[in-house]
């Protein structure tokens, strides 16, 4: 299964540091292990999908996947707005 990584982590199984916007490929239980804890997102966010339901460091990891620049201190609102337009 294929993840989008939004907050940097060590996998304990590779020993391999991910940052955010990488790429993480793994099986379908490790890669929900860490979308639990946060780390990963799993597959890509398609048009007309409800950004409200990702969380402000997803949706800065996708900011940043996007190349969308934004404030340190954005909101979710200013985010979902951001990516939306």
């Amino acid at each position: 299964m294929r993840a989008t990584v939004i907050a940097a982590f060590r996998d304990r199984l590779s020993w391999r540091a991910y940052g955010a916007g990488e790429e993480y490929e793994g099986d379908d239980t490790r890669v929900s292990e860490l979308a639990s804890a946060g780390c990963v997102i799993v597959g890509p966010v398609a048009d007309g999908e409800d950004l409200s339901a990702f969380t402000v460091a997803e949706l800065k990891a996708l900011c940043d996947e996007r190349g969308v620049d934004y404030p340190k201190k954005a909101t979710k609102a200013q985010l979902v707005s951001m990516l939306g337009e």
